[in-house]
């Protein structure tokens, strides 16, 4: 099992900001067909469990370019970016839509106790070696209400890159991990332009970018999850390295018999049985839908 991902580097302005600058040219250029039609998962919860995977997807890199050449590296080297460039448009879009500022002492109410609890439940885990204790070192521990922000946002991408190991071994849920995504951008939000991006120049509708962030961090993340279901299709766990944008894990259905040789061709062919052609982005739902049983194509 690859090591978990660890925390380095904070949602701070000048991340958020020139992640955002780095693909806002791919942003505008993306074609209507490759947009999703509708944002069916929570942002800042689909963007942890990004940061989470992304240790486990880069270190698949290697045997990806060697087995699927034509597929496009840059969904695994860029997929940190993308998911910071689209936290940048969902809290620039939240910034405009909402007053978030008057909920910020509710908001700080809720957090402190469930950042204490994801930080003792971390510490205990990496005690019993299910958390990698280099993961947690650069977790901030300061009070301030910026630092309780960043700290649960680093406390639950770190128990989502080991959740395959830690999940039954914890008292930690998914649904406080996804808590914990919601209130850390929640309190960026409310702490306003100060401390946080705005989107003044970005030429475009907060509710456009933060569409088109979004698909292209989903067109990415959906990339390698396709390359790693490929790679580890006779295992069946590639779910484990990169999880669904739901978050939730669903239990693992038995493959069909078909031969081993005409599954590979059927997935090189792009086709499902009976000629029907996959084609999950522009059904417009935020995850993927298709039979889980049938191998699918080489990622291009």
């Amino acid at each position: 099992m690859p090591a978990p991902m660890t925390i380095s580097k904070y949602p701070t302005a000048d991340l958020l900001a020139g992640a955002f600058d780095k693909h806002l040219a791919a942003m505008r250029a993306l074609p209507p067909e490759k947009l999703i039609k509708r944002i069916n998962v929570d942002i800042p919860t689909a963007v942890a469990i990004v940061l989470g995977a992304q240790g486990a997807i880069t270190s698949f890199r290697p045997h990806v370019v060697a087995v699927l050449p034509e597929m496009d590296i840059r969904s695994i080297d860029d997929l940190g970016t993308l998911a910071y460039a689209a936290l940048y448009a969902h809290i620039s879009h939240t910034i405009t839509t909402t007053d978030a500022s008057s909920r910020l002492g509710a908001l700080m109410e809720e957090a402190a106790p469930l950042r204490k609890t994801l930080a003792t439940d971390a510490a205990a885990a990496a005690a019993r070696k299910l958390l990698d204790p280099e993961a947690l070192e650069n977790v901030p521990t300061g009070t301030g209400r910026l630092d309780t922000a960043r700290a649960i946002l680093a406390l639950g991408v770190v128990f989502r890159g080991a959740w395959p190991q830690v999940k039954g071994r914890t008292g930690v849920t998914e649904a406080e991990l996804d808590r914990a995504a919601q209130l850390g951008v929640a309190i960026l939000t409310a702490l306003g332009g100060e401390d946080n991006p705005s989107s003044s120049d970005a030429l475009m509708p907060v509710d456009e970018l933060r569409l088109r962030s979004y698909s292209l961090l989903f067109l990415a993340y959906d990339a390698c999850r396709r390359a790693l279901t490929y790679l580890r299709w006779d295992e069946d766990d590639a779910g484990d390295f990169a999880p669904p944008l739901t978050g939730r894990r669903g239990a693992r259905q038995k493959k069909d018999e078909a031969k081993p040789e005409e599954k590979k061709e059927e997935a090189k062919g792009g086709e499902a049985k009976g000629g029907e052609v996959k084609d999950d982005v522009a059904k417009g739902e935020g995850e993927k839908s298709g039979d889980p049983s049938a191998k699918p194509a080489e990622p291009q």
